[in-house]
């Protein structure tokens, strides 16, 4: 067999499967455009990349990296070749469906940082120059970024044919990713607690000179407090209350002794977010 390049050997073997480059990039979770590279041997797959292409198309990397299958045939036959392809399918998707969650937490750095950045500026804006009206309109700016991000990078963390994977496994994975996005998100409701107000105080004095004095924020510990009690009165909720209901929507059903978790908790729930708004009323 005529030895090929990397790139020709995985247009070769994408074009065998009945895939287009489109359907192999969403499989690894990478763009059109890099397939094409790589296929036109204009770059090359990140290393980890490497295992996920092999077992996606049943080749071991060394052939992946020699450009050709072996030429020796196996002693089991067709009917080994066969089993060792169904053991393999869990755990060519559990690769895939790894990668693509790691690829998608990293994802997530860019809102978080994004909800920072707008608190930053918000503080900043306010006491730095005096100018609370400034703060205020580019911390929601942000904030508002930040939640459009996580919202698109979700989005694009589910596969398009979610057939293709073991029931359990893509379940499973869907969960991480509404977790996690519920975690960006109540990050940026917690960090617009102080820029709210600073909201509130500018519209108060009703005037877009100065910046909100810090004796405004009542105290900063006491802003810190309130911060960290919103945080966790809405993990707590978001764990028995919110989640449970947002993955439903998403066609994920809860395991029984998850539902059975959730009902125990739900009566210690209560009672924290009773004493925690009493509290916060105080």
């Amino acid at each position: 067999m005529e030895r090929k390049t990397l790139g020709s050997f995985i247009s070769v073997l994408r074009r065998a499967s009945g895939m287009t480059q489109k359907d192999l990039a969403e499989k690894l979770n990478v763009s059109d455009k890099a397939v094409s590279r790589w296929e036109r041997d204009e770059s090359a797959p990140d290393l980890t990349l490497l295992p996920l292409i092999a077992n996606l198309f049943d080749i071991t990397v060394d052939e992946l990296l020699r450009g050709q299958r072996n030429s020796h045939s196996s002693s089991v036959g067709e009917e080994g070749n066969t089993e060792e392809k169904k053991e393999e399918s869990p755990r060519r998707q559990k690769l895939l469906l790894a990668n693509s969650f790691r690829r998608f937490y990293t994802l997530l750095y860019i809102p978080r940082g994004l909800a920072l950045l707008g608190l930053l500026v918000a503080l900043i804006c306010n006491f730095g120059f005096l100018r609370a009206v400034l703060g205020f309109l580019f911390g929601i700016t942000f904030e508002i970024a930040a939640v459009i991000c996580t919202s698109v990078f979700s989005s694009n963390a589910f596969p398009t044919d979610e057939s293709e994977y073991d029931r359990e496994l893509i379940s499973n994975y869907k969960k991480e990713v509404l977790t996690q996005k519920y975690k960006v998100f109540l990050t940026v409701l917690v960090l617009l607690i102080p820029i709210f107000i600073i909201g509130i105080g500018w519209f108060s004095s009703g005037s877009h000179v100065v910046g909100i004095a810090v004796s405004s924020f009542v105290s900063p510990i006491v802003t810190l407090l309130l911060m960290f009690a919103v945080w966790g009165f809405l993990s707590e909720i978001g764990k028995f209350a919110i989640l449970p209901r947002l993955m439903k929507k998403y066609g994920i059903c809860e395991t029984e002794k998850e539902i059975k978790t959730r009902k125990e908790m739900g009566h210690l729930t209560k009672r924290c977010v009773v004493i925690l708004v009493s509290s916060l009323i105080i």
